[in-house]
């Protein structure tokens, strides 16, 4: 899929306003470490549970306007209360990358 220029500058705007939200976020409630907005589950040593190494599901947050998406992820863990969340979130095609919920499920 090819985007005008129109939608490409547009694109410019939405990117830079949800990285602003990202980052305001960040700077309000600092996460205690960073995750790529491609991960769904990440792992860390958890002192709650002696160091034990523990998941951390990831909640997808997707915005769209338009042709295009904006996905950062962020999530906590159970135990020790640990916040992971994106510094950098991702620009997709809505088309062609849907909302986590929403993509199919294999048989």
């Amino acid at each position: 899929m090819s985007l005008t220029a129109e939608e490409k500058e547009a694109g410019r705007v939405f990117a830079a306003a949800q990285q602003a939200a990202l980052d305001a976020r960040n700077s309000l409630v600092p996460p205690g470490g960073q995750v790529d907005p491609g991960q769904r589950v990440v792992r860390h040593h958890c002192p709650e549970r002696g160091g034990a190494s523990t998941g951390i599901t990831l909640q997808e947050h997707y915005a769209q306007d338009g042709p295009l998406a904006f996905i950062w992820k962020d999530g906590r863990c159970a135990d020790c209360g640990l916040v992971l969340r994106s510094a950098r979130g991702k620009i997709v095609l809505a088309a062609e990358r849907p909302a986590e919920q929403e993509k199919p499920v294999r048989a």
